[in-house]
């Protein structure tokens, strides 16, 4: 007792708060709880998805350019392997020409190889046959580009290159420039002492406009006649 009022102490039950889900069976909570939990899921925002879409822009262009680089890497190379392949060919034609055959030095004004270098080499066998390389320019009957042409008459010309290579230049270089085995009875000696040797200088390119510019291939060989006559 305190003072003069007297204080009752009873057990007062607290009231079930729904908020708290007290007071609901075990059914209502579950649901409750699947409620609070589906309901805390959230999606993505729109800076994530921009920033996502950004970063897949810049892996898929990243791959693309390596993708394309590797197929230009392939075609120039394809494409130089096939001029080589040409220009080799001719030139091993050229040089076996050379090799076993002489200058027609007849062929050139006063017997003088003239201008140097010369765009003609002219050879003849020991049967006094003869033998014409040059390059023809594009739109002759032969060629539909510029190309290195043979000739057996100095008329009738035929292509050396396959198609898809163009030739950009053919030049011969020859020494001596006077017939080595021409006795000149003015001077009671030969014009020359030198053995007849030839540098040919061979400039081709794929035609291709993909790989224009790019499988240019330039080959410079020199090779002496083998026939001597003294």
């Amino acid at each position: 007792m305190i003072g003069d009022n007297n204080l009752e102490l009873r057990n007062v039950t607290p009231t079930p708060s729904p908020l708290r889900g007290e007071g609901w069976g075990e059914g209502e909570k579950k649901e409750r709880e699947s409620f609070v939990i589906q309901s805390n899921k959230k999606g993505f925002t729109l800076i994530e998805v921009l920033l996502a879409l950004s970063i897949f822009s810049v892996v898929i262009t990243i791959a693309a350019d390596f993708f394309l680089s590797f197929q230009r890497t392939q075609r120039t190379t394809e494409a130089l392997q096939g001029v080589g392949i040409a220009a080799r060919s001719v030139m091993e034609r050229m040089v076996s020409e050379v090799r076993s055959n002489q200058i027609n030095y007849a062929f050139y004004t006063d017997g003088i190889v003239t201008p140097i270098p010369t765009q003609t080499l002219a050879l003849v066998d020991g049967e006094g046959n003869k033998i014409f390389f040059r390059q023809e320019e594009e739109g002759s009957e032969h060629c539909s580009v510029p190309c290195a042409a043979m000739s057996l008459d100095g008329i009738f010309w035929s292509s050396l290159t396959p198609r898809g290579v163009r030739v950009l230049a053919l030049n011969f270089y020859i020494t001596p420039r006077l017939d080595p085995f021409l006795f000149e009875s003015g001077s009671a000696a030969y014009a020359s002492n030198a053995q007849p040797y030839v540098t040919i200088v061979l400039d081709m390119e794929g035609t291709s406009v993909l790989t224009l510019g790019q499988s240019r291939i330039t080959l410079q060989t020199g090779v002496e006649s083998r026939v001597y006559k003294r």
